[in-house]
């Protein structure tokens, strides 16, 4: 299914390949086969050796290709494209993948430390995120993740946002603004969308109705965030709101749902030095405002 998703196939393989030799044995007792493929598409089958149940494939890497010999070549290329595909791979023996996402598990079965460790996975050497939003979603359409809102010291730390887009754990991209909407580009995460058209130019993608309703989610899911983070943890908020107020007001002028939602979470510096909210001004002031 999901070699079939991304509709490369086995023959993919031949980008590194001269010839592939598999030798496969099943589980019903039947004879093992050998298949021997070569690079122009012809190939060979025949009886095999294997004595043990289960599939060995022999890639003859060609001259241009010998850089993927290199065992910690084969470790990155493995945690880059396959770090969470649900399948373990070892290379020499040495257990080279995670596994298990966070975004498979079920919120209320997590701690705060276990997203600020899988963050840690995902982006190395970078400080703990403010916050986080937690995607499970089963209908109308499959969507999976964790988006971070990152910590930013300075106004240049805004470009240090990036998603990673999974097809049922298997990177696909970090290229995802087709996905997310400009305002919300500082975010770090990773998402994961096994019904995604990634079989289409991002033309097309852009426009594509299901691309859409995601972008549409993620949008309300932010909202939502922040609507809880000002209502039951104001403190922190307004230590959050230095770091994201002007991708929050950006948002606000860019999307007429986005702005009906977060319009009352506005935070405003009085002249006192204080945090307020456009209402709480006008309440405290009521009497000389009419």
């Amino acid at each position: 299914d999901i070699i079939g998703h991304f509709g490369v196939g086995f023959y993919s393989a031949f980008m590194v390949a001269n010839s592939i030799q598999i030798d496969s044995k099943s589980y019903e007792n039947h004879p093992a086969v050998t298949w021997i493929g070569q690079e122009d598409t012809s190939y060979q089958i025949k009886a095999s050796e294997k004595a043990s149940v289960g599939t060995d494939i022999k890639l003859n890497i060609n001259d241009e290709s010998k850089d993927c010999l290199n065992k910690d070549y084969i470790i990155n290329l493995v945690k880059r494209y396959a770090n969470f595909l649900p399948i373990l791979i070892k290379v020499n023996g040495q257990e080279a993948n995670h596994q298990k996402p966070l975004w498979i598990q079920q919120s209320n079965e997590l701690t705060d430390k276990d997203y600020k460790s899988f963050y840690s996975t995902l982006f190395p050497m970078q400080q703990e995120p403010l916050f986080w939003i937690h995607l499970n979603v089963d209908f109308p359409f499959r969507l999976q993740g964790i988006l971070y809102f990152p910590q930013f010291n300075h106004e240049l730390d805004s470009s240090k946002g990036k998603v990673q887009l999974y097809c049922q754990q298997v990177f696909v991209t970090e290229n995802v603004k087709e996905i997310l909407p400009e305002f919300l580009t500082l975010l770090q995460g990773a998402i994961d969308c096994p019904e995604i058209p990634l079989n289409v130019s991002r033309s097309q993608l852009q426009h594509d109705p299901y691309v859409q309703k995601i972008s549409k989610h993620i949008i309300k899911k932010v909202a939502d965030k922040l609507l809880e983070l000002s209502k039951k943890d104001r403190k922190n908020f307004e230590i959050y709101w230095k770091s994201i107020h002007p991708f929050i007001k950006y948002g606000m002028m860019s999307d007429d749902d986005f702005y009906t939602k977060t319009k009352d979470i506005c935070l405003f510096r009085s002249s006192s030095g204080l945090n307020t909210k456009l209402d709480e001004y006008k309440e405290k002031h009521k009497d000389t405002l009419k």
